[in-house]
């Protein structure tokens, strides 16, 4: 999704949920500047055109999942990549707010040769501050909900996960497959890091997930997505289960 498809929606997000633009840009700035290695797009490129990509959510069913059923170009939304490398099965790619990991899990994920794509927004200004030793010393793709520039990057997406699937489209996936992107009435426990057990989503949690899924369909209409059933293992197409 380029930046003028997406401008028009995120405006309407900013509209939805009250949104500060001015803040999103000025957390972006920030994010920019703590950045000291660029990471290249390029990198993204040559991990996922023509691929499956299997995109990882943080939905209260991550638990449940064997990393060995995980095909092709492995994507971790935020806090699943926690439990992927618990699980010794790092993803390929992680694109985070930051919200869901802690620190010293971008170290981590990038000793894992991980690509580190990390979103700068006015919700998450703490959570840079907390991680701005790694933000300074790591390999790092920038990226804003608002206005791209020379070194800030906008693929399109709002949440982490929707996020990772206009990711997946803009690179050139082949086919997508969403695991643990559940966008019910309970987020999981590697949602953040201090949750011990799942938490009941608060009204504005439900709205987020009713934004991902329209932007999920908006890409389904162009690339395949499914879904993958962790109780049978079948994979089910977005638009059948989302209409």
């Amino acid at each position: 999704m380029h930046y003028f498809e997406w401008l028009p929606i995120y405006r309407w997000i900013a509209r939805r949920l009250n949104l500060s633009v001015a803040e999103d840009q000025r957390v972006a700035r920030l994010l920019v500047q703590l950045v000291k290695r660029l990471a290249s797009p390029t990198a993204l490129a040559a991990a996922i055109a023509g691929q499956t990509v299997t995109i990882v959510g943080a939905g209260p069913s991550l638990s449940s999942i064997d990393p060995r059923w995980l095909e092709g170009t492995v994507i971790a939304a935020d806090g699943a990549a926690r439990f992927l490398l618990e699980q010794r099965h790092p993803p390929a790619v992680v694109v985070t707010d930051l919200d869901g990991l802690r620190v010293g899990d971008l170290s981590a994920l990038a000793q894992a040769s991980c690509l580190l794509v990390v979103h700068g927004h006015g919700d998450n200004f703490n959570a840079l501050v907390r991680f701005a030793s790694e933000l300074s010393a790591l390999p790092i793709i920038p990226v804003t909900q608002g206005k791209p520039s020379l070194h800030l990057f906008n693929f399109g997406g709002f949440t982490d996960g929707d996020k990772a699937v206009c990711l997946a489209e803009h690179f050139g996936a082949n086919r997508i497959i969403l695991v643990a992107m559940d966008f019910g009435e309970v987020i999981g426990v590697y949602s953040k890091p201090y949750f011990t057990k799942p938490q009941p989503a608060t009204p504005r949690k439900r709205l987020k997930f009713s934004i991902a899924k329209r932007i999920i369909a908006r890409i389904a209409s162009r690339i395949p997505i499914y879904v993958l059933d962790i109780r049978t293992g079948a994979l089910r197409p977005w638009s059948s289960l989302n209409r």
